[in-house]
C-alpha cells in the first residue's frame, strides 16, 4: 500500500484483430505514461518478474506471450514489490 492505497494504474489500449498478450505488453508502458523505466519492455525481455491475468486466470509465460485476444478481453499485469 503506497499512501494510504494500493499502487494501481490503469489504462486501455486499442488493438487490432489478431493482437496477442506480447502486443499488449509492447503498447502498456506508453498507455501508462512511462517513459523510464518501460517497466513492461523489460518484463519481455525477462528481466523483471510478472505475473499476467487473462480474464482473471493466470497465463503462463512466456509461453502464452502469442495468445491472441478477443474482443472484451481483460488482461491485468501484477509486478511484485520488495523493498525493506
Amino acid at each position: 500500500m503506497f499512501a494510504g492505497g494500493p499502487a494501481v494504474n490503469q489504462a486501455e489500449v486499442t488493438l487490432e484483430s489478431g493482437a496477442t498478450l506480447k502486443t499488449v505488453l509492447k503498447k502498456a508502458d506508453a498507455a501508462l505514461g512511462l517513459k523510464r523505466p518501460r517497466i513492461f519492455k523489460a518484463a519481455l525481455k525477462q528481466r523483471l518478474p510478472l505475473v499476467l491475468l487473462l480474464n482473471g486466470d493466470r497465463v503462463d509465460l512466456p509461453e502464452d506471450l502469442e495468445r491472441v485476444l478477443r474482443d472484451g478481453d481483460g488482461v491485468t499485469a501484477l509486478m511484485p514489490l520488495s523493498g525493506g
